[in-house]
């Protein structure tokens, strides 16, 4: 059995993940085997080859590679529990986090025509605007 069949079945048996993890997992470490990366080798690559492949994955968005990233690192650490000279590769991985995108901030003008209506006798107008209004008086956040 290969590395990667055992690697699936580790995640699968083991870590009991959900089937799309699984496959997304699959399919990101044969992206890494495509960039000319042999998981299967005995020994761990060299930070050149490891450069070299993830300089084939630089068109993709930040989530996407960070994703793989994130794959390989499992499967390295996986293989290091067989072959502990594996771990020096996860040294030379980058960090696999995307930043946070911080929410836009209404102007005055926005929470101004939000909270621009009369709820007249209708309850649940006048529980949203009650709502609204806490929201914006106390700066929460959705």
């Amino acid at each position: 059995m290969s590395w990667v069949e055992d690697f699936r079945w580790y995640i699968s048996g083991e870590r009991r993940l959900a089937r799309n993890t699984i496959e997304g997992y699959m399919n990101d470490l044969a992206a890494w085997e495509e960039s000319g990366l042999d998981l299967e080798a005995t020994s761990p690559h060299t930070a050149a080859r490891l450069r070299c492949s993830l300089e084939k994955f630089q068109s993709l968005s930040s989530a996407t590679l960070a994703r793989r990233t994130s794959s390989l690192r499992l499967f390295v650490r996986y293989r290091a529990l067989q072959n502990a000279a594996w771990e020096s590769l996860l040294e030379e991985l980058p960090a696999s986090r995307v930043p946070e995108a911080f929410p836009q901030a209404l102007t005055q003008t926005e929470v101004a025509s939000l909270l621009d209506f009369e709820p007249g006798q209708d309850s649940s107008l006048l529980r949203d605007r009650a709502l609204l209004e806490l929201m914006y008086a106390a700066g929460l956040r959705v």
